[in-house]
C-alpha cells in the first residue's frame, strides 16, 4: 500500500487542536505585541532603567493598565530598552482628545509603537532636547488614555511637571537610586509635595548601596518600596524578593514570574 503522498494528508484531530491552540497563543502575543526585551549591557544601561522597564512591561501585560514609561534621561536607556522607535505618532489617540500643541508634542516626543507595547516619552534622535513646557505638553496629551506612569530616575524637571500632568493618572511609579534623590521630593513647601501625599505614587528603590537614608527620607512622606538589590562587580543582580540572583546584564528577559511578581508588589505598595 503506497505511502500518502503530503497533498492528501491530514492532521489527526488531536494534531489540529494543538495547531489551533499554538495559533490562539501567537494571535495573544500580536495582540499585547512582543513581551521579550533585550536586555542591553548594564555597563550600556542605567540598572535603574532596566528595573524600570520591567515594571512597565509587566504592568502593561498583567495589572491592565496602559503604561508610558517617561526617560528623562539623555542616554535614553529606558527608551532602548522598551524598543522605541525613531520619533512619535498618534497611535490610538482620538484626534479631538487633545489640542493641536499636544498633539505636536506627542508627535515628537511619543512612541507608542515599541516592541513591547509600553509607550515612552523620550528624547528622539531628531528632538535631542525636551524642553519642560514640550515634555509637559505631550504628558498633557497622552494622559486621558494612558493611566499608568513609570518614571526612570525622575529629575527635577520632571518633579516640576508630574503635578499638572499626571494629578489624573491612576499609578505612578518612580524608580531611583539612593544617590540621586531630587531635592523636591524633601520640600515639603513644595505645593507637589501635598499632591504626592494624595497620590498614587510609589517610590522604588532598587538597591542595597545607600538605602537606609533614603529609606527613612522617603518613607516620612511618600509610599516607598525598597527592593533591597545588590548589584556585584561582575554585573550579577541578588533580587532579595525571589530568593535566587537575576543576571539581567545577558540575554534576553521574558515576561517571567519574576517580573510579575516585581510588578504587582510594587503596585499593591502603591495601593496602600
Amino acid at each position: 500500500m503506497p505511502a500518502p503522498s503530503i497533498t492528501s494528508w491530514r492532521p489527526s484531530p488531536d494534531t489540529a487542536v494543538k495547531r489551533a491552540a499554538r495559533l490562539e497563543r501567537t494571535i495573544d502575543l500580536k495582540r499585547w505585541r512582543p513581551h521579550r526585551i533585550a536586555v542591553v549591557p548594564l555597563e550600556a544601561a542605567a540598572p535603574t532603567s532596566v528595573v524600570a522597564a520591567l515594571i512597565a512591561i509587566a504592568g502593561n501585560r498583567t495589572l491592565e493598565d496602559r503604561m508610558i514609561g517617561i526617560d528623562t534621561s539623555g542616554e535614553r536607556s529606558l527608551t532602548h530598552l522598551l524598543g522605541a522607535g525613531a520619533g512619535g505618532n498618534l497611535g490610538g489617540l482620538g484626534q479631538s482628545d487633545i489640542t493641536r500643541r499636544e498633539r505636536r508634542a506627542v508627535d515628537n516626543y511619543v512612541d507608542f509603537e515599541t516592541t513591547t507595547g509600553v509607550g515612552v516619552v523620550a528624547p528622539t534622535p531628531t528632538h535631542p532636547d525636551i524642553a519642560p513646557e514640550i515634555l509637559n505638553d505631550a504628558l498633557l496629551g497622552i494622559r486621558r488614555r494612558f493611566r499608568g506612569f513609570v518614571i526612570d530616575t525622575p529629575s527635577s524637571v520632571a518633579g516640576s511637571l508630574m503635578r499638572p500632568a499626571l494629578g489624573n493618572s491612576d499609578r505612578v511609579v518612580a524608580v531611583t537610586s539612593g544617590s540621586r534623590i531630587p531635592d523636591w521630593v524633601f520640600n515639603t513647601a513644595n505645593p507637589l509635595q501635598r499632591f504626592l501625599h494624595t497620590s498614587r505614587l510609589t517610590v522604588v528603590l532598587p538597591f542595597q548601596q545607600g538605602q537606609p537614608e533614603a529609606v527613612t527620607r522617603y518613607s516620612t512622606s511618600i509610599r516607598t518600596f525598597p527592593l533591597g538589590i545588590t548589584v556585584y562587580p561582575d554585573g550579577r543582580w541578588d533580587l532579595p524578593l525571589t530568593g535566587r540572583g537575576l543576571d539581567l546584564s545577558l540575554g534576553d528577559i521574558g515576561l517571567s514570574d519574576i517580573t510579575v511578581k516585581l510588578a504587582r508588589h510594587i503596585f499593591e505598595a502603591g495601593d496602600r
